[in-house]
């Protein structure tokens, strides 16, 4: 079975993971919580396989783009990622709702970096209507929500993650941006 192995990382503003020479660039994932310890230059990284065996030419077409717009965002150039993304969901349609919610939440992480907050959100709500049991569209649609000054949807959104999430050190970080947000409302 032929299976393609995209590395999903958090986007970072400093720096961006060196990828191993035979690895496909990883999809563009927005900012997850960090871990105490770790260095503001460090990204978490997670991985995914997109099985292509069989797959239309769409969506082959849809996870090129992808991986052309992981390019362009490791570069900074996060207006010609967007293209890339917006030209990916057109070709996928929504056919594969698990790729499709990726390309949808990897777009509103890009329109975060441009500063457009309501595009982000629209697409952390389409990727949320697609794969509604990835809680990570929560915690990053809530990010967006405190640089809009919506400080209780930020931490009705926060509070969610924290109840759906497994992983208390993460727990623990998404409590600590709750407490953060309190003090700007």
């Amino acid at each position: 079975m032929k299976k393609v192995l995209l590395l999903v990382f958090a986007l970072s503003l400093l720096t961006f993971a060196a990828l191993p020479s035979q690895a496909v660039p990883p999809a563009i994932m927005p900012k997850l919580p960090e871990s105490k310890g770790q260095s503001p230059n460090e990204i978490n990284v997670h991985s995914k396989a997109i099985d292509l065996e069989g797959a239309s030419a769409n969506k082959v077409k849809a996870v090129e783009l992808l991986n052309e717009a992981t390019e362009h965002a490791q570069n900074g150039e996060y207006a010609d990622a967007a293209r890339n993304l917006e030209d990916a969901i057109l070709y996928l349609n929504d056919s594969d709702a698990q790729l499709s919610a990726a390309l949808h939440m990897n777009l509103g992480s890009v329109y975060d970096q441009l500063g457009k907050f309501e595009g982000a959100v629209s697409e952390y709500e389409m990727a949320a209507k697609l794969n509604p049991r990835e809680i990570e569209i929560l915690y990053n649609k809530a990010m967006v929500f405190e640089k809009l000054k919506r400080y209780d949807d930020a931490i009705a959104l926060l509070s969610q993650y924290v109840a759906k999430q497994s992983d208390p050190k993460l727990q623990h970080e998404a409590l600590a941006a709750i407490d953060r947000i309190k003090t700007e409302k």
